[in-house]
């Protein structure tokens, strides 16, 4: 985008011209870049790196492609075009995939206003599930659940789709996350190997090593 920015100012030969269209570039660029949710100030996971932090909503679209034309050969059509400070974008991938697929995770953190529901998980995912699954898909959905004694969550996709959609509940605190991961896993197995190990490893803690100042989550936590 900063790319495009500079190489259409260039073209402009007035400095009239420039004054009037650097206003509208410039909250072209601001709306590209726009603050997600600080995610990594509220859990950490060997799956969320900053490192892989999309910083972009051209970094997620592309990812998005490159995952789609592996896939099925085609772009994805449904591009987003500016960022919500609900929700975070990261590169992940799963090291035990052959080849080392890479994915799109897209991750909520919410707190709940005083304690946790106290519906169970099972509970709690048919609501939230229930409300993404088409009328098409009810019989080709799966459900899992992945329960410790930190996190209760669950997963659920569907056959015919790369998407994964996850529920994570804290049972120390009155948080969860939510949130959706795109991979290109070779069959189902590796792809509940990989939600099941995802959800197993969330803590709802920040990690002061993915924090430094100037990456997504600010700066470091103080310390104790």
């Amino acid at each position: 985008m900063a790319a495009l920015i500079l190489k259409t100012l260039a073209t402009l030969n007035s400095t009239k011209m420039k004054k009037i269209f650097l206003p509208f570039f410039i909250l072209f660029f601001v709306a590209d870049i726009m603050a997600q949710q600080n995610v990594l100030q509220k859990i950490n996971s060997p799956y969320l790196h900053s490192r892989d932090y999309l910083r972009t909503v051209s970094a997620v679209n592309d990812l998005n492609n490159t995952i789609f034309r592996k896939y099925i050969g085609m772009d994805y059509l449904n591009m987003i075009d500016r960022f919500s400070d609900k929700s975070a974008y990261f590169r992940t991938r799963y090291p035990l995939s052959e080849p080392n697929e890479i994915g799109l995770l897209n991750v909520s953190w919410l707190s709940f206003s005083r304690a946790r529901p106290r519906a169970t998980i099972e509970e709690f995912s048919k609501s939230n599930f229930d409300a993404l699954t088409l009328e098409e898909d009810w019989d080709s959905r799966v459900i899992k659940f992945v329960k410790n004694n930190m996190v209760h969550g669950s997963y659920m996709y569907n056959k015919n789709t790369l998407d994964v959609y996850f529920l994570v509940v804290s049972m120390t605190k009155p948080e969860m996350i939510r949130g959706s991961v795109k991979i290109n896993l070779t069959n189902d197995q590796l792809k509940e190997a990989f939600l099941n190990d995802f959800i197993q490893k969330i803590k709802f803690e920040p990690d002061e090593t993915q924090l430094p100042p100037g990456n997504p989550g600010g700066t470091r936590p103080p310390r104790r």
